[in-house]
């Protein structure tokens, strides 16, 4: 996911600096090669271009954040799982064998 992030950066950052006017033949390059991967032929589908990627990116960028910070959540649930299930099978009155696996 991170190198994804990176190239559409690369690729955002790459169409901002045309825009401005710049005539670097090393960027011209990259620009077109851009412009063919996205099949861009007019400005108004390079406006577009510029805001979905930026989309892109920050729906990643926050799909990211929410799995790291999700995560010690996930270990809780499972611990409590297992405490409930190890607990469950303990009743005298149930006849079950423990179980010692995660959910």
């Amino acid at each position: 996911m991170q190198k994804q992030i990176s190239s559409w950066r690369k690729e955002l950052s790459i169409i901002t600096e045309t825009k401005t006017g710049s005539d670097n033949g090393k960027l011209n390059r990259k620009k077109r090669k851009i412009y063919k991967k996205y099949r861009v032929t007019n400005t108004r589908e390079v406006a577009q271009l510029t805001e979905t990627l930026k989309q892109k990116v920050q729906a990643k960028v926050q799909r990211i954040r929410s799995m790291k910070k999700g995560k010690p959540s996930i270990v809780r649930i499972r611990c409590f799982s297992f405490h409930f299930i190890y607990f469950q099978s303990m009743d005298p009155y149930r006849i079950t064998k423990s179980i010692w696996v995660w959910k």
